[in-house]
């Protein structure tokens, strides 16, 4: 069963440029049409789009800069892919479509174009798109983020901003690699909210947005869990605990994030 949430959810971020994404550690430049960039990279809607269509990495675009992405661990990957496969079968014959990592999300927020790569996204009915990106998405109901130790603080403060501001999204889930773990975080009406933590491989995740559970036992199946303490799934571990300890001394408590507005 779901249990409540130990953890108190970082505050979403109250400027545009509180978190950045992730670079690769050691490529910070790349060869793209044969020109040598380097990134992070200011660049202008028309360029960041034809840089993103012809880079050999994927590139996110935010407040005007472009961010080349790097990979995940293993265990990222079979989260991923667990994600996928799950929400794929529980839709299988609805309108909604399941999208992977290489689905780039266009988001148009206060007159300025940013795209994120979620590793998942789920867009229900036909997909939407802008007419300079033709193959981005624009409509997704619910976008889902793996967490790894670098991109903890982006996902719940930086990208989250982001995805309040698509106003298709209803749910955001943040899944840790490294226990069993998903937060998740709904839109109200004008207003989005943390909901709650549902911890443990025993436990189900309800998507209100979508009408499907996910048992957790499902989505990591594929990963092998470190022994816990006897304390067992009431302590947060790994790169969530040093994340959530560094950050509760600056972090408000979670009723800030119950208050954010899209």
């Amino acid at each position: 069963m779901s249990t409540a949430s130990p953890i108190t959810p970082l505050a979403p971020s109250t400027t545009t440029a509180t978190a950045a994404p992730r670079q690769p550690d050691d490529e910070s430049h790349l060869e793209i049409d044969g020109v040598r960039y380097e990134f992070p990279r200011r660049a202008g809607r028309a360029e960041a789009i034809r840089l993103q269509y012809a880079s050999p990495r994927k590139l996110e675009y935010v407040n005007g800069i472009l961010y080349a992405m790097t990979g995940g661990s293993l265990p990222h990957g079979y989260v991923g892919v667990g994600l996928v496969v799950e929400l794929a079968t529980k839709l299988e014959g609805s309108e909604c479509n399941v999208n992977g990592s290489d689905i780039k999300i266009a988001i148009d927020r206060e007159g300025q174009r940013q795209s994120i790569y979620p590793d998942v996204s789920v867009v229900c009915g036909p997909p939407e798109s802008p007419d300079d990106d033709p193959a981005a998405v624009s409509n997704p109901v619910v976008l889902i983020e793996v967490l790894s130790p670098s991109t903890y603080r982006y996902d719940h403060t930086g990208k989250y901003d982001l995805v309040r501001a698509i106003p298709t999204a209803r749910e955001y889930l943040l899944v840790s690699q490294d226990r069993p773990c998903i937060e998740r975080f709904v839109r109200d009406g004008t207003s989005w909210h943390f909901a709650r933590a549902t911890i443990g491989l025993d436990a189900v995740v309800t998507l209100t947005s979508l009408g499907v559970s996910l048992p957790l036992a499902r989505i990591y199946r594929r990963v092998d869990f470190p022994e816990v303490t006897a304390e067992g799934d009431e302590h947060a571990t790994g790169a969530d605990a040093d994340a959530a300890s560094a950050d509760n001394s600056e972090s408000s408590d979670s009723s800030s994030t119950n208050g954010a507005t899209s």
